[in-house]
C-alpha cells in the first residue's frame, strides 16, 4: 500500500492533483473513519452525505465521505436488486403447478446478499482503519470520482448542507446516548425472502408499525408486521389443482442500545415474538413460532419527523421446515 501514488493503481491516491495536502487532523480522522463505519450500519447513504456537508471544508473528511456514499450506494443497490428480484422471480412462477418441496438448502439469493453485505462491512473496516490513520485511500473504480465530488461545492453541496443544518437538541459531536428520552411512532414498508423451504415465499411485501421509547440511551417498544406472502398452484387431492397461499404476521418485542452521531441515531437490536404462518389450501390453517430477529436500524431526525431503514435476519427456530430469512424496511414517523 503506498501512500499518495498519484497514478491511482495502489490503494492510496493522491489527495488533489497538485500534490499532497497536509496532514489530517485527530478529528478529521475521526469522522472520515466514522463516514465509512456509518455508511455500512446505516444503509449506505445517510451517514456520509450529513458528514460531507458538515465538513465540506475539510478536503480528507470530504474525500472520505463521498466515497463511503458511492461505495454504500453500490452496495445498497445490488442487495436491493436482489431482494426484490427474488420477490418477482417468486411471484412469476406462482401459477406453475408445482408440489409443496420438502427440506431444502437455504436458496442462493440468500446466500449471495449474506455474503455481499458482509463483502461491504469488510471494505468499510478496511478503509475506516485507513481513514483513521491518515490514509487516502480510494477503492479502484470509486477514488476519482470521490476526489471530484469532495470538491463539489455550489450544486451538489448545496444540497447535502441542507440536511446538515436541520438540527435536534442534542450534542452534535456526541457519540453515545442522547440527553433526552423520546418516545417514537413509525410505519413501516419493506419485504423478506422465503423463511420457509420450498413453496411460494411467506413474507414477500409487508406493511407494519412500530412504536418504542428510548431511556438512558437505551430503546425497547412493539412491533407488528403484516407481510402479504404469495400463492402458487398446487396439485389437488382429487386431481386438477388447487391454490396454495401463504402469509405471515410477526408481533412481538424489540430493544437495542443507540448511538447518537449529530442527525443520526443507530441502533443496533434485537426482536422477539410470536410469528403466525397463515396458509389456506382447500381450507386454512395456520402454524406458529417463537421468533427471534437481530438487525440494525438506522435514523435520521428533521425536528420531530424521523425517517430511516432497517435491515434484519429471521430465524423461526420451532417451525418446521424454517430456513433464515433476509428482511429490510423503510420508516417514517415522529417522536414527541
Amino acid at each position: 500500500m503506498g501512500d499518495l501514488a498519484p497514478d491511482g493503481m495502489s490503494l492510496d491516491i493522491a489527495p488533489t492533483p497538485s500534490g499532497p495536502a497536509s496532514e489530517p487532523t485527530e478529528p478529521e480522522k475521526v469522522l472520515a473513519m466514522l463516514a465509512h463505519l456509518l455508511a455500512f450500519f446505516c444503509g449506505g447513504i445517510i451517514a456520509p452525505l450529513v458528514i460531507l456537508a458538515v465538513k465540506r471544508n475539510s478536503k480528507f473528511v470530504a474525500f472520505h465521505a463521498a466515497q463511503a456514499l458511492l461505495i454504500g450506494m453500490a452496495w445498497v443497490g445490488v442487495l436491493l436488486m436482489t431482494l426484490f428480484g427474488t420477490m418477482g422471480f417468486t411471484t412469476a412462477r406462482s401459477a406453475q403447478p408445482v408440489a409443496r418441496a420438502p427440506l431444502a438448502p437455504p436458496p442462493a439469493e440468500l446466500l449471495f446478499m449474506l455474503l455481499w453485505a458482509a463483502a461491504w462491512m469488510v471494505t468499510a473496516v478496511v478503509f475506516a482503519v485507513r481513514a483513521k490513520g491518515g490514509h487516502w485511500s480510494a477503492l479502484p473504480g470509486f477514488g476519482w470520482l470521490a476526489r471530484r465530488m469532495a470538491g463539489m461545492g455550489p450544486l451538489f453541496l448545496a444540497v447535502a448542507a441542507g440536511l446538515g443544518t436541520l438540527s435536534v437538541t442534542r450534542d452534535a459531536s456526541a457519540f453515545g446516548p442522547g440527553p433526552l428520552d423520546t418516545i417514537e411512532i413509525a410505519a413501516k414498508a419493506g419485504g423478506g425472502t422465503n423463511p420457509v423451504s420450498g413453496g411460494p415465499n411467506a413474507l414477500g411485501i409487508g406493511v407494519g408499525l412500530r412504536g418504542g421509547a428510548s431511556f438512558s440511551g437505551f430503546y425497547g417498544g412493539l412491533s407488528f408486521m403484516d407481510y402479504l406472502g404469495s400463492s402458487q398452484e398446487v396439485p389437488a387431492a382429487g386431481g386438477g389443482s388447487t391454490r396454495y397461499a401463504v402469509s405471515s404476521i410477526l408481533v412481538g418485542i424489540e430493544g437495542g442500545y443507540e448511538i447518537h452521531v449529530s442527525l443520526f441515531t443507530l441502533r443496533p437490536q434485537v426482536g422477539v415474538g410470536s410469528y403466525t404462518l397463515n396458509q389456506t389450501e382447500s381450507d386454512s390453517n395456520n402454524s406458529g413460532s417463537l421468533y427471534l430477529e437481530p438487525g440494525v436500524t438506522g435514523l435520521l431526525t428533521f425536528g420531530r419527523w424521523i425517517v430511516g431503514v432497517d435491515a434484519s435476519v429471521l430465524f423461526l427456530p420451532w417451525l418446521s421446515g424454517a430456513q433464515p430469512a433476509f428482511t429490510a424496511h423503510g420508516q417514517v414517523g415522529f417522536k414527541f
